[in-house]
């Protein structure tokens, strides 16, 4: 099974410590969206759970979590997402300079070495490539593909 952490909020950016419970744990508990009276029980050990694929605009809460999200032997890879938003639309996350930054610091901590695919960056195409391509041209951090999300 591949468990896709992330598509109805952004785990890594705000929920980083939670993740490393419920993988202690073993499960985690989901709540159907349509139905929220149905509760279903989805394992998180590697006999399980094949994959992790992590949904996020702000991999840097994580980014100290690695180490110990690696010992539960899961293989993972982080899909993230750079838009060309202002602040006053994503008061949440910190400026883009930094966004990026920490796409590269990820990128070089896990990059295409790691079994699990490493890192794909996904962008809108209204984003601002100056955010995008100048930082990544100054680091050799590994990137193991770029995406355009799709139009709104």
């Amino acid at each position: 099974m591949i468990v896709s952490a992330s598509r109805r909020t952004d785990i890594p950016a705000f929920y980083s410590k939670w993740l490393i419970k419920r993988l202690e744990e073993g499960y985690v508990l989901v709540r159907n969206p349509i139905n929220p009276r149905l509760i279903s029980r989805i394992p998180l050990l590697p006999d399980a759970a094949e994959f992790i694929v992590f949904w996020t605009k702000n991999p840097a809460p994580m980014l100290p979590w690695l180490d110990r999200i690696d010992r539960f032997s899961i293989p993972y890879y982080f899909l993230f997402t750079v838009t060309p938003y202002p602040k006053e639309l994503e008061r949440n996350l910190p400026e883009k300079h930094a966004i990026v930054e920490s796409f590269r610091l990820l990128s070089e901590r896990i990059g295409q070495k790691k079994q699990s695919g490493g890192t794909i960056l996904s962008y809108s195409p209204r984003a601002s490539m100056r955010y995008i391509i100048k930082p990544a041209s100054r680091t050799s951090a590994p990137v193991s593909r770029a995406l355009p999300s799709a139009p709104l």
